[in-house]
């Protein structure tokens, strides 16, 4: 029997080495080899994510409580706001003609509204940044919904003329309150919503488009049931209550007053 010594034992342990093109020697080693395989990072967030090469995304994250909230105080303030244009659209023209208001007169009670918003929008975004977009959000919608309450008493207006006045002022007033409310909207949800504008918005998109397909339904539906009065009391309570409502979740943005 051939007895090895130790330096012989250990000289057969040890891997072989290999000599690299730069006459350096490269040591062949199984077992860091192992380990390198063995340490391939996983992702912490979605480990199914590691199994197959990464290809799977990771989980969004869902809205929080705050975030749910806001978005459904300024959807429901946007809804009755902006309905405050066509709730008029069903009952308005017949009570009008019957004061004496032309047809000319009656289309331009409309677009007096829309034409106040489009003024009243660059005022606003100056002066978001020095008031805050809360105070421009909550008074922007106590506005509108103290117009809306005043425009139901102008059918008791005596003569055509202070009828076309009151109406002409209260629905451009109306409509600069309208458009300070919802241009304040904008800056609430890019602040609220940092990672998810986009889906904000377009929720936010589908109120008011929804808001203009059913206020003349709703519109003609408390006319309907209580006469001229009625729709106006409604709406223009029911923005008062999200402005009050609001006042609790809407964040502060920007300088207060």
């Amino acid at each position: 029997m051939v007895e090895h010594s130790q330096s012989e034992e250990s000289n057969l342990n040890t891997p072989p080495v290999v000599p690299n093109g730069n006459g350096h020697v490269t040591e062949n080693n199984n077992q860091w080899q192992e380990t390198s395989l063995e340490a391939t990072p996983t992702n912490p967030i979605n480990p199914a994510a590691a199994s197959d090469g990464g290809s799977a995304a990771a989980p969004r994250s869902k809205f929080t409580l705050h975030q749910k909230i806001t978005l459904l105080g300024a959807a429901l303030t946007s809804f009755s706001t902006w309905s405050s244009y066509a709730v008029i659209a069903v009952f308005f023209p017949t009570v009008a003609e019957a004061k004496g208001m032309s047809q000319t007169f009656v289309g331009l009670v409309f677009s007096c509204h829309f034409i106040a918003c489009g003024i009243g929008a660059p005022i606003w975004g100056k002066v978001l940044p020095h008031f805050g977009a809360r105070f421009v959000f909550l008074a922007g919608a106590f506005v509108t919904g103290g117009c809306i309450i005043l425009l139901g008493f102008v059918v008791d207006m005596p003569t055509l003329a202070t009828f076309t006045g009151f109406t002409f002022a209260i629905r451009t007033l109306e409509g600069l309150g309208t458009s300070a409310c919802n241009t304040a909207v904008g800056a609430i949800l890019t602040y609220t919503f940092m990672d998810d504008v986009g889906v904000a918005t377009s929720l936010m998109e589908t109120v008011v488009g929804t808001s203009f397909a059913l206020a003349p339904v709703i519109g003609g539906l408390f006319y309907n049931m209580g006469g001229f009065k009625v729709p106006f009391f409604v709406l223009g309570g029911f923005v008062w209550a999200c402005v009050a409502g609001n006042y609790f979740v809407m964040p502060k943005i920007g300088k207060t007053v």
